[in-house]
């Protein structure tokens, strides 16, 4: 405080005296109590604070924090008090922080002058009192007058404002100043990192710049935006691996600000200035490796190419992550995560697969796996592995994919798109091109025909040109949990419309690989369908029921929704004079022109046989089975094998592979109405031929056939002339030549086995171009 002259100090004398006050008796400091018209002219005065105080160290130049302050003083006549940068001449000194004071009159010898007042006085501002342009000349007054119980307030004698009981006041409203500088004035709040149930200390935080060890302290600002950051980020507690997961704080004492996602690594905050404990904790949750993968199995399953992956931890947004060298792998997943992150509930991991992968100059389109082509959430709960996996378009795992020459496994429907079967993976696939074979795509939304965690195999195609859409019906055996099934679908715009299971078989399930149905199947014009399929009696424990079996009816469109089947007979029926357990390779086919019979051909005893299947009512099966031929007899070959036959008008024509002992495999070709066979090779029986194939324009009476010999493909027209053996151009085995409208739009289709994965070879020009 300044000292005063004298003269200064008489005419301040006589002011106070002509409104009623008198001079302060205490001397010194900057926050003065005295009293003014006094009865005994004593007071008892305490000093407390509820919330936190700080002082200034001269030495160091900085403001640090008090455990407490409280006074209590009694039989004071005045009281003065230093503010915490300016410690001189007072009586004491006061500390920054709010201060409740509570002034206690006490009674002259009459008892008069009693009374008790209460305020609160925030001294929060560093400035005060040294800052003489806020403060000129720093002294505060509290003016207690006995005779009113009145106390007011003045700044340097200035401006005596009566104050009011239990009220609350600041020195810079007092001063009639503004923006008290707080930046100093700091908190702490304790910072622990915790494991989920657990409440043990380990690691450190990161505050203010320096580590703070869990469960110590850090000092923050009061009104101020502060942060602290993850520390410690991995714990091993128990041999379980921890990662820092969420932020949890003391409500009501502390406030978010900023980013509100708590699972950032820091975390922003404000604080207030209430004296109750604030922590800050960094929870620890259990984390696995979580592995997102691609699988293009055809090519052993490598994973390449990109994934999407989202992490409600972070933005919650999928990004593009690589898959390859094993799959995108995020070491810290966090168990059972299944978070809010306000306006969303249950937010959890998610992964998105990419529709196409190309790779090696192939294509491989998505068909299923643990997560989806639009996303899939999920929860994990211990190390975790998450694969998409792709199907590579006109690829094959199976040497044997197109396997049964006497089945159709591609077909052309009426707008000149190609429809193929054939099996990879143990599976049955169905793919189809719309340019001509220049491109396909795996129907059935890039799944399976066939029921997945099961084998599959023996697959048969045919169509049907509705006046709504073309139909495909697939047909194929089923490995079941107990033992196979016959399974016929009906596709349209390769979407599956149906599913039926024809009948189901009891056999062990390891003889499912040596159980060949190999199911035939054909549809007329009338949308009538027969299927036609080999029961191996020893396998299924039952030898008489060896032998062919079909099933008979018609497809139809049941309220312009959905395809069905409608059969004849409930069950399948056993065909005449087919009941051999020696029987195999049937193929089937019926004139697409007209209605007339159904042509069966099949192989019994290195012998060929035909017979005709009538659509008729007046049988109990719906079909009149005509008399069995045996039109292999007299062919001049020993071992008569895998036919295949097509339908034509009024007949026919059948091909098979023909061989003796001493000879290798010739092609033969017959018309069941005809007496005469023909017999070809293109390398003078050097090689065996193999695997024929017979098909036909839809529109015309031609008739073409195609064979593999030394693995080229060779195709022969209805000429049956060894001039007119013609080279495809493509290598492979299995052929099979899909219908057209015309010679020029057959192509020839064989399986190239030369390296994995397999591919499907299309001959580079029609067969009607040759």
């Amino acid at each position: 405080m300044k000292e005063r002259l004298f003269g200064l100090i008489s005419i301040l004398i006589i002011l106070f005296v002509k409104t009623g006050f008198a001079d302060p008796r205490a001397k010194g400091g900057e926050l003065l109590f005295d009293v003014i018209n006094p009865f005994s002219g004593r007071f008892n005065l305490t000093v407390s604070t509820a919330d936190y105080a700080w002082a200034w160290d001269k030495q160091n130049s900085i403001v640090y924090l008090l455990n407490n302050y409280s006074r209590s003083l009694s039989n004071l006549q005045g009281y003065t008090f230093d503010s915490p940068k300016d410690i001189d001449d007072g009586m004491d000194s006061i500390a920054w922080g709010v201060m409740t004071f509570t002034i206690t009159s006490l009674p002259d010898q009459n008892g008069m002058g009693v009374f008790s007042f209460t305020f609160t006085l925030d001294l929060r501002d560093e400035e005060w009192s040294h800052d003489q342009t806020k403060y000129p000349g720093s002294d505060t007054h509290f003016r207690i007058d006995q005779h009113s119980s009145k106390v007011y307030a003045a700044h340097e004698g200035v401006g005596n404002t009566e104050m009011t009981n239990n009220a609350s006041y600041t020195i810079w409203g007092i001063w009639f100043t503004n923006n008290p500088l707080q930046t100093n004035f700091k908190v702490p709040v304790t910072l622990k990192n915790r494991i989920e149930g657990q409440y043990f200390d380990f690691g450190n935080l990161i505050a203010n710049g320096q580590q703070i060890n869990s469960g110590n302290s850090a000092n923050y600002q009061f009104n101020s935006n502060n942060s602290v950051n993850v520390g410690t980020t991995e714990y091993t507690y128990q041999n379980q691996r921890n990662y820092n997961f969420k932020w949890d704080y003391s409500n009501g004492n502390i406030t978010q600000t900023g980013n509100l996602n708590l699972y950032n690594p820091q975390f922003n905050f404000n604080i207030e200035f209430d004296p109750n404990e604030k922590s800050i904790t960094r929870n620890f949750r259990k984390v696995y490796p979580l592995t997102i993968k691609n699988s293009l199995d055809e090519v052993g399953g490598i994973s390449t190419n990109n994934i999407y992956f989202k992490d409600p931890i972070t933005d919650n947004a999928y990004h593009s992550y690589s898959a390859g060298n094993g799959g995108f792998v995020k070491d810290n997943a966090f168990d059972s995560l299944d978070i809010d992150i306000l306006p969303l509930e249950h937010q959890k991991y998610g992964a998105k697969a990419v529709s196409t992968i190309s790779y090696n100059a192939r294509t491989y389109q998505y068909s299923g796996g643990d997560f989806s082509t639009s996303g899939t959430d999920f929860i994990i709960t211990g190390p975790t592995t998450k694969t998409a996996y792709y199907k590579g378009a006109q690829l094959s795992s199976q040497t044997d994919a197109i396997a049964g020459n006497g089945q159709k496994k591609i077909v052309k429907t009426s707008d000149g798109y190609l429809h193929q079967v054939y099996e990879s993976l143990n599976k049955v696939w169905y793919e189809r091109s719309t340019d001509n074979g220049v491109t396909w795509q795996v129907m059935n939304n890039g799944q399976a025909v066939s029921a997945n965690g099961y084998k599959a195999k023996g697959a048969s195609i045919d169509y049907y040109t509705s006046s709504y859409n073309n139909i495909i019906i697939i047909v194929y055996q089923q490995q079941t949990f107990w033992g196979t099934a016959i399974n016929a679908n009906i596709y349209e715009n390769g979407a599956k419309k149906r599913n039926e299971i024809l009948v189901n078989y009891y056999h062990a399930s390891g003889d499912f690989d040596i159980f060949n149905a190999k199911p035939v199947v054909s549809i007329n014009p009338n949308a009538q369908v027969l299927i036609a399929w080999y029961v191996d009696g020893e396998i299924i424990n039952s030898i008489s029921e060896s032998g062919l079996y079909y099933k008979y009816g018609y497809i139809y469109l049941y309220y312009g929704i959905s395809w069905y089947f409608s059969w004849y007979t409930s069950a399948p029926v056993a065909m005449s004079n087919a009941n051999y357990i020696t029987i195999s390779n049937p193929t089937l086919d019926t004139y697409k022109s007209g209605v007339q019979p159904f042509q069966l051909a099949y192989e019994r005893s290195n012998t060929i046989y035909y017979r005709t299947l009538t659509d008729n009512s007046n049988y109990i099966n719906h079909i009149q089975e005509g008399g069995v031929q045996n039109i292999s007899s007299g062919g001049g070959y020993t071992f008569n094998n895998n036919p295949s036959l097509i339908a034509v008008n009024g007949g026919a024509r059948v091909v098979w592979e023909g061989k003796n002992s001493s000879t290798n495999r010739n092609i033969v070709f017959r018309d069941p109405g005809y007496y005469y066979f023909w017999s070809f090779n293109s390398t003078g029986g050097y090689y065996d031929c193999l695997n024929p194939n017979i098909n036909r324009p839809n529109n015309y009476p031609a008739y073409f056939f195609g064979w593999s010999e030394n693995n080229n493909g060779y195709v022969l027209n209805n000429s049956l002339s060894y001039i007119n053996i013609k080279y495809l151009g493509i290598n492979g085995q299995y052929m099979q030549l899909n219908n057209g409208a015309t010679p020029g739009e057959m192509y020839a289709t064989t399986l190239n086995t030369s390296g994995s994965p397999y591919y499907f070879t299309k001959s580079p020009s029609s067969i009607g171009s040759l």
